[in-house]
């Protein structure tokens, strides 16, 4: 596929959440387009919630080899802003700076619970992962 067919070419792109679902669409569409992309999950092997993969890695791997673009696994709590820093830095490092960041994080809302809901101290109900 030539240069012209790959407009993203030689570009970094980070997609949070993409170990599985249509972060993991967006992931793969984005290295068709000849970007080299992050993928991430929140722990290494959540692409078994769903029985989409092995592991983050694996997910890579077959980006990378179907899309011939080199894809870097990464993994960590981005609601917490030192994770967010230390895997921004890994990326860099790996490709130089991003010039896209798809926000697409946002918590497992699988079926049957991945995510539990509790009440806080005013009644509240918040959110936690299992």
């Amino acid at each position: 596929m030539g240069e012209k067919n790959r407009p993203l070419a030689g570009k970094v792109v980070w997609v949070t959440g993409s170990s599985r679902g249509i972060g993991r669409v967006i992931a793969t569409h984005m290295a068709s387009l000849g970007a080299n992309v992050a993928v991430h999950g929140t722990p290494p092997f959540s692409t078994r919630a769903f029985n989409e993969a092995d592991s983050l890695e694996t997910v890579a791997k077959a980006i990378a080899a179907e899309q011939r673009v080199d894809v870097l696994p990464v993994h960590g709590d981005l609601s917490d802003e030192s994770t967010v820093k230390t895997v921004a830095k890994q990326i860099r490092e790996r490709f130089g700076p991003m010039d896209v960041v798809v926000n697409n994080a946002g918590g497992d809302i699988g079926s049957q619970g991945t995510f539990k809901e509790s009440r806080n101290e005013g009644g509240r109900a918040e959110a936690s992962g299992k």
